[in-house]
């Protein structure tokens, strides 16, 4: 049975002026919609079969579109209720959404073929989008490490100077003016015998 919070949401927003409204009896109506949203039976002709739609004055084709947009509009009820994932897993969501539509279509009796390739190449244009950004993540994530990698070796190049150039301070003059530093830093000039009083 649908789920009747699904079922008042989707008859609460649901405007028609489809015949079935009119011709068909409040109860038997209720019944329909909750037999045309659970797919039970599974197709449009059964479900008009078993509840005689005919014998009301409504025809397939009347019906047909009722449960059409009334399937699409308790869809839209349905995804518009669902919490939405961060943007990072909106293409999930879509790719997944597009492959239900595809499934759903696939299942119909009365999908065109020109209605299954839309469907396809949107199924395939969302995935190859979603590889695509998955590609260009990792190489964004990528290249801050390298960055990174390059920031730190240069601090830690920084503090290896500031250290040789500490350490030179405090030896004696002489050494300080005849080591040069590996790095190719320039060696500190001595300090004058007057300063150092």
């Amino acid at each position: 049975m649908a789920d009747s919070n699904l079922l008042a949401a989707t008859l609460r927003s649901f405007s028609s002026r489809s015949a079935l409204l009119d011709r068909l009896p409040s109860d038997l109506l209720r019944r329909l919609t909750a037999a045309v949203l659970d797919r039970n039976p599974p197709t449009f002709k059964d479900c008009f079969r078993r509840f005689r739609l005919n014998d009301h004055g409504v025809s397939f084709t009347s019906f047909y579109y009722y449960a059409r947009r009334l399937r699409l509009h308790a869809h839209l009820v349905d995804v518009a209720a669902l919490d939405l994932p961060p943007h990072q897993d909106l293409h999930a969501v879509l790719e997944k959404l597009i492959a239900m539509r595809l499934l759903e279509a696939l299942g119909t009796e009365n999908t065109t073929p020109r209605a299954i390739l839309r469907l396809v190449d949107s199924y395939r244009k969302t995935v190859l989008t979603a590889a695509e950004l998955t590609r260009r993540a990792a190489e964004d994530e990528k290249r801050r490490a390298r960055a990174q990698a390059r920031q730190s070796a240069e601090l830690l190049d920084l503090a290896e100077r500031l250290h040789h150039a500490g350490a030179g301070l405090n030896a004696p003059s002489q050494a300080r003016t005849t080591d040069p530093d590996p790095d190719g830093v320039p060696p500190v000039p001595p300090i004058p015998e007057a300063c150092e009083r």
